[in-house]
């Protein structure tokens, strides 16, 4: 049985992530969190759903100061 990369626990439902041609095997999404999702320079939060400014990922804390330009998406 494969094992979540981020905790361990076996799994037979893992979640299967591919990024950059390397898969990624997680048993929940916190721990696909925990592994990918980018840190804010401000605090070192992991960020979820916001917005990019100049490539940097903004925190909760750092988006109301953020020029309305900085919070366009960026894909």
């Amino acid at each position: 049985m494969e094992r979540c990369e981020v905790c361990g626990l076996a799994y037979h439902r893992l979640i299967r992530v591919e990024q950059d041609g390397r898969e990624h095997l997680f048993d929940c999404f916190q721990c696909a969190t925990a592994a990918m999702a980018p840190s804010c320079g401000h605090r070192g939060a992991k960020v979820i759903g916001h917005g990019m400014s100049r490539g940097i990922p903004l925190c909760v804390r750092q988006v109301p100061r953020a020029p309305k330009r900085a919070l366009a998406p960026t894909v």
